[in-house]
């Protein structure tokens, strides 16, 4: 809330827009002023209201959150991402991911784990997939308990796609991604489905499945 309350303030003082003017009509002043500069709470409702009014949507405002300052999640995954193409993925860096999960109980790092995990033992798994099991079966519930996908389930998927079995793949396909499909208008949205796409029929191609490449160029 901090950070956010700190932008509502930039933005609205860029447009020479008073507090009083910017919560009429959707809360007081001092609820504003609060949020501006105490940082306490708001409500999403109030803060997309004060977005709408000074004709900011909210895709917007989260791309200047993004910009302004990198939160530590979105530092792991970048730092992720560089060992892996760098190949300085090692399995004691895993294995600290994996610890992390235990003690937060949050997917994100087990996430990032299991990826690192399976992308590196690529071949292995293929070979042996039971040795696997748990994992696999750890990553299909979740996405399979999410109604909406964004950007985490789908680059989850995207960079997974070996792991899951034909009748799987078409499933989230016409589950998962469905949703987004009717923001695919949206610049954001636009670029993860064209990577999710582009993985597919790859991945399609790779394993020479006609009907998956199908269902990828029809998504």
């Amino acid at each position: 809330m901090k950070q956010q309350g700190s932008l509502i303030k930039k933005l609205r003082t860029d447009r020479k827009i008073s507090q009083a003017k910017l919560a009429e009509g959707i809360s007081s002043r001092t609820t504003l002023s609060s949020f501006e500069n105490r940082k306490t709470n708001l409500s999403s409702q109030t803060l997309f209201d004060y977005l709408d009014k000074m004709n900011i949507t909210v895709h917007e405002f989260s791309l200047l959150i993004d910009s302004e300052a990198t939160g530590q999640k979105r530092q792991l995954v970048q730092d992720f991402y560089t060992r892996y193409y760098d190949r300085t993925l090692t399995i004691d860096y895993l294995t600290s991911l994996e610890e992390r999960y235990f003690e937060t109980q949050n997917f994100f790092y087990y996430s990032l784990y299991v990826q690192g995990l399976l992308l590196l033992n690529r071949e292995s798994f293929l070979m042996n997939r039971g040795a696997y099991t748990q994992e696999v079966e750890l990553v299909k519930q979740y996405l399979f308990d999410i109604e909406t996908w964004g950007r985490f389930e789908l680059n989850l998927f995207s960079n997974l796609l070996f792991i899951f079995d034909q009748e799987t793949i078409s499933y989230y396909l016409d589950h998962g991604i469905k949703k987004i499909l009717h923001y695919a208008n949206d610049p954001f949205y636009a670029n993860l489905l064209s990577v999710v796409i582009l993985n597919g029929c790859a991945f399609a191609s790779e394993s020479k499945d006609s009907y998956l490449l199908n269902k990828f160029r029809c998504v």
